[in-house]
């Protein structure tokens, strides 16, 4: 138990930013400085309890302190605690350091060209302190995920240390998430961006939905890994807390991306046992976990109707994927005459007006605005194809604050070509190994496939989501990056460790 402790305390500190930011407490500079001061002493004392929460303050991406997001406080504590661990002996660490760069160049490659690429589009940005500014702030998420990645390279837990720190993050999340849809039904303060769709402690739903997504796809692979273990109900009531608060998110994008995780797990197995890279008593916990992962969103539909934990028709949403239009309400009156689109809840207030209230059948505004933005999009990226205008461009030349509602075209345009080739290079270097190493390997560890299972899932999860959004600046993106490239490598042939892509 005494293991779990970290986890817990950052649980904790999680839970007391989520409340802490609404209520206003980091205004007071005193408790601001505080809380920073009894982290920053955390971290010198035990670095491994600062990894934790650096992983786990992923998740506040809407809270600041100091106009700093906890997470890249964490990240400069880290580092300093890691830079006085290694002060005795710096040169052999700078040593090791640029011994494990060269070791690792692809991955540490692709991220500097990165950040090269949202340098050189400088030169074209249209607001150039602004680009800079996203520049920064970009470098320290893309830092984050090469420490992650060397972190569970060079130490002996550092794996289990990180994706235990991912999961735990996600029960404070899921739980003020559920709590805000509960609040806005019952007239409490839900702290919501959007009325009726919990946010938790990010920016908006859409983003709740695409970490959520991450999150299942560690989840999955780690049911396998508990069957037959007391373990085992924590890991499925952790699913089915997060798939409550994916559904009520109403980020249909991340609805799309969890059932294409789910289908990818088990077409994932059914290919390994077909071709005798699991055998039976494998894939049978393969097809176990699916199964529960059915049950899990029929249990969890079930009480979210049962405690109206929102008040959106589930299936016109989803129904208004495939078909472009959605319901909505409509009160109308012939004299004088009225008619306007209402919510549910004013249903009672304009019958009693003498309104006739029905239902219809509309388009659906925001698959409309994704092909607008599209078409803005391509106009975009033709004025700097080459170099690109910088991080931040859609933002500054739009007339409206939103991203380009797709990472490939965001990257395009923020970095030219260059970061839209460095970026498909860091999500292709992952695939390498499902779709290629692994089948020309004779006897692969279960383990193994399980690892590849996460990195499909994840991957999968990543690609779908942002067709619809853009996560350049989303920090749970790079910290699963940064755990992807370590899982890639850590184990191939049964009995034997080590990159597995070399064998």
């Amino acid at each position: 138990m005494r293991n779990y402790i970290p986890y817990l305390l950052s649980v904790f500190i999680i839970f007391d930013f989520i409340l802490g930011e609404p209520l206003g407490w980091f205004q007071d500079p005193l408790v601001s400085i505080f809380y920073l001061g009894v982290i920053f002493t955390l971290f010198i004392l035990k670095p491994w309890w600062g990894l934790v929460a650096l992983v786990a303050s992923q998740v506040l991406d809407n809270v600041s302190v100091f106009g700093i997001r906890p997470y890249q406080w964490a990240l400069v504590f880290l580092i300093a605690a890691l830079f006085i661990k290694a002060f005795p002996d710096w040169r052999k660490s700078f040593k090791n350091f640029f011994v494990f760069l060269k070791k690792n160049i692809f991955f540490s490659g692709c991220l500097f060209l990165l950040v090269l690429s949202s340098l050189l589009g400088l030169s074209n940005s249209a607001a150039f302190s602004f680009s800079l500014k996203q520049t920064i702030v970009l470098a320290s998420s893309i830092l984050i995920a090469f420490l992650i990645f060397w972190w569970a390279e060079k130490k002996k837990e550092g794996k289990n240390q990180v994706i235990t720190a991912f999961l735990f993050s996600s029960i404070p999340v899921s739980l003020f998430a559920i709590y805000q849809n509960i609040a806005h039904e019952k007239g409490w303060e839900s702290f919501e961006t959007m009325a009726a769709r919990p946010n938790a402690s990010f920016y908006e739903p859409d983003w709740l939905g695409m970490y959520l997504v991450l999150v299942l796809a560690f989840l999955l692979p780690q049911a396998v890994k508990k069957i037959n273990k007391k373990i085992n109900f924590g890991i499925w009531l952790l699913i089915l807390l997060n798939v409550i608060a994916l559904i009520i998110s109403v980020a249909r994008a991340s609805w799309l991306a969890a059932i294409a995780g789910g289908l990818i797990f088990i077409g994932w197995g059914t290919v390994a046992f077909l071709f005798k890279k699991i055998n039976w008593l494998e894939f049978k916990r393969v097809l176990t976990v699916f199964a529960g992962y059915l049950a899990v969103f029929a249990v969890a539909l079930i009480l979210i109707e049962s405690l109206k934990l929102t008040r959106f028709d589930l299936k016109d949403r989803f129904r208004s994927i495939y078909q472009g239009e959605h319901v909505v309400t409509i009160a109308q009156k012939e004299e004088p005459y009225d008619k306007r689109k209402i919510d549910l809840e004013e249903i009672e207030k304009y019958e009693r007006a003498g309104y006739k209230i029905y239902e219809q059948k509309v388009s659906d505004e925001n698959i409309e605005s994704r092909f607008e933005a599209y078409a803005s999009n391509w106009e975009m990226v033709k004025e700097h194809w080459l170099a690109g205008q910088g991080q931040g461009a859609t933002l500054t030349q739009r007339d409206f604050v939103h991203n380009a509602n797709n990472i490939f075209y965001e990257w395009w345009i923020a970095g030219g070509i260059l970061g839209l080739v460095a970026f498909l290079m860091l999500l292709g270097g992952i695939l390498k190994v499902p779709f290629f190493d692994y089948w020309f390997v004779k006897n692969t560890s279960f383990d193994f496939f399980l690892n590849q299972a996460v990195l499909l899932g994840g991957i999968s999860g990543i690609i779908i989501t942002n067709f619809f959004n853009s996560g350049i600046f989303f920090t749970p993106l790079w910290i699963f990056l940064g755990i992807a490239y370590s899982l890639k490598n850590q184990e191939g042939t049964k009995g034997k460790k080590g990159n597995f892509s070399k064998k």
